[in-house]
């Protein structure tokens, strides 16, 4: 267990929060998780990200002092915490704070109840996953493009922090209007597919899209392998 990890005394546990994610400002859930932790370890250290700071020099000095950090953030900070932490053996425990957490709804830990997933992060296994690369940036979910790139290019960050997950339906609808299907040349391995215009293409590392949408069921984080899934683009608008 992570508990375990500490083998010479007391856990050393570091919350990494980042007070831009998006449940995170103003919000009840990182006190719940603070006390959760000060009943369960006693003492910990917190290292909280703010506006202009460098989240990978934060996160490179918070894993020399940790046997395990916990990450209250979303998904794009959790991503961040594994590029820094990638090799160092250092569990990396989600506390979810963002709009969507996907990973979290993927590994089954609780997106509502901060305090069980202190417990999860004391008490859990750590596990190993598979991690992704696109243009040597690392990835933990999705890689995509098509229609999909258009609509985060057109995401307002201002209406995401008001209105969450909707800045994404808002942002698609006029990707939509103006989305021109690319050409794209596939090769996987000594597979070389047809070039053609696509509406979506999606590799993933987990099943898991954007929520709770199973785009990629066949994909797991623990298998080494990562899935694809090709939608062609339409005949008709």
């Amino acid at each position: 267990s992570s508990m375990a990890l500490s083998g010479k005394g007391p856990l050393r546990a570091v919350l990494l929060s980042n007070m831009g994610s998006g449940q995170a400002t103003g919000s009840t859930a990182l006190e719940q998780a603070r006390k959760r932790l000060g009943e369960r370890l006693g003492r910990w250290q917190e290292i909280t990200l703010r506006p202009g700071e460098d989240l990978l020099d934060l996160a490179r000095e918070a894993a020399a002092m940790a046997d395990v950090m916990l990450v209250a953030g979303g998904d794009g900070t959790i991503r961040a915490v594994a590029k820094a932490l990638q090799g160092t053996g250092i569990p990396i425990a989600l506390i979810p704070f963002g709009t969507v957490n996907v990973l979290a709804r993927e590994l089954g830990i609780p997106i509502d109840d901060p305090a069980t997933a202190v417990d999860v992060a004391i008490d859990g296994i750590a596990t190993p996953i598979d991690i992704g690369f696109c243009n040597e940036e690392p990835f933990l979910l999705v890689c995509s493009g098509g229609v999909d790139s258009a609509t985060v290019a057109q995401v307002n960050t201002d209406i995401k922090s008001a209105v969450g997950a909707t800045a994404y339906a808002m942002a698609a609808v006029g990707a939509l209007a103006t989305f021109t299907p690319p050409r794209v040349r596939i090769r996987i391995d000594d597979l070389q597919l047809p070039e053609t215009e696509v509406f979506l293409i999606a590799v993933g590392n987990t099943s898991l899209y954007g929520g709770d949408i199973r785009l990629l069921p066949g994909a797991s984080i623990y298998d080494g392998l990562l899935d694809i899934a090709i939608f062609l683009a339409p005949t008709r608008p």
